[in-house]
């Protein structure tokens, strides 16, 4: 699914983007059908490129359908350099940052000693410095190992994160089984891109990245002219409303016959907002008191108070 080369990579243009990754380039990456995907610049001969993969044409998605996102990320020695080893974004990208729904599930900041951070736009409060925990971390005695997940809610207009032990898989267990930490709440992401996303009718896509060619990429600092940094994207899944595959493909994405989309999308029938919710999977034991112990509760009581009516009505009655 990780088709298209040099995909959303407008940040680089100061620099001369290249309209192709050179083949050499090419093997710093590997990607596999399950979403994965790898950058490894250890042995390279030079850290100064701009490089990205993107699911641009191959597995997009509206933004209003999706629900939640889970990876797992893996990453080390990647201090001092502008990588983003995963990000989404719309097609018909304008400035600015905030209003475009695009989000920078794991991005390096212009500080080398903090980790990753989360980004809704282009400068604070948009950017969340210590969403994954790693702020004043870095990436070389601190290497990333945890698995994330994120919900989308457009009805509360919020979205959040948790962080979770590397391996979880909270979409199916529960984040309180899982053991995530709920490390944000952020406020009006549908109403601050409702405008460029025609109210989340845009399709939206998932990027990869390495800009690292010019200082204008690196917060004004010198380019790290070689690295050892590396980074693995896995188990990405995508949730997504019951409304996205309504529709006559019965798909959320724009590209249903594309297998490597349906690998990566979760299924489920439990309501999304229990999903990632409590213990239970779905709705809670008490909930519907038809069927519950309130329910039964309720009955034997409705059957005592016609057993002492009867009752009272028997030791009323006159001879």
């Amino acid at each position: 699914m990780w088709q298209k080369e040099m995909g959303s990579s407008g940040a680089c243009n100061p620099c001369g983007t290249p309209s192709n990754i050179d083949p050499e380039d090419k093997k710093l990456w590997s990607c596999d059908e399950n979403g994965d995907i790898s950058l490894d610049l250890k042995g390279s001969q030079s850290a100064l490129k701009c490089m990205s993969w993107s699911t641009e044409g191959s597995c997009e998605f509206r933004q209003i359908d999706l629900r939640a996102l889970q990876v797992t990320l893996e990453s080390e020695e990647c201090d001092d350099l502008w990588v983003a080893p995963l990000w989404m974004c719309p097609s018909e990208w304008h400035e600015q940052q905030h209003q475009t729904g695009e989000v920078d599930f794991f991005e390096r900041g212009c500080s080398t000693n903090d980790g990753y951070l989360l980004s809704f736009g282009e400068s604070p409060p948009w950017i969340i410095n210590d969403v994954w925990g790693e702020e004043g971390m870095n990436n070389k005695k601190h290497p990333s190992s945890f698995t994330a997940l994120l919900t989308f809610d457009p009805k509360a207009d919020k979205v959040s994160a948790y962080k979770c032990p590397k391996g979880s898989d909270p979409l199916k267990d529960g984040i309180t089984v899982s053991g995530c930490e709920q490390t944000m709440n952020w406020p009006r992401y549908y109403s601050d891109t409702r405008e460029q996303t025609k109210n989340g009718e845009e399709y939206m896509h998932l990027v990869s990245d390495i800009w690292n060619k010019c200082p204008s990429l690196n917060c004004g600092k010198a380019m790290k002219p070689l690295s050892d940094c590396s980074f693995h994207v896995s188990g990405l899944k995508l949730r997504f409303s019951d409304e996205a595959t309504a529709h006559e493909t019965k798909s959320p994405f724009k590209q249903p016959e594309n297998p490597s989309c349906s690998n990566i999308w979760y299924r489920s029938s439990d309501p999304v907002s229990q999903a990632p919710g409590g213990t239970w999977p779905s709705s809670p034991p008490w909930y519907d008191d038809t069927k519950t112990l309130f329910g039964v509760t309720g009955v034997v009581i409705a059957i005592f108070f016609v057993v002492m009516l009867s009752l009272r009505k028997k030791t009323s009655t006159r001879p």
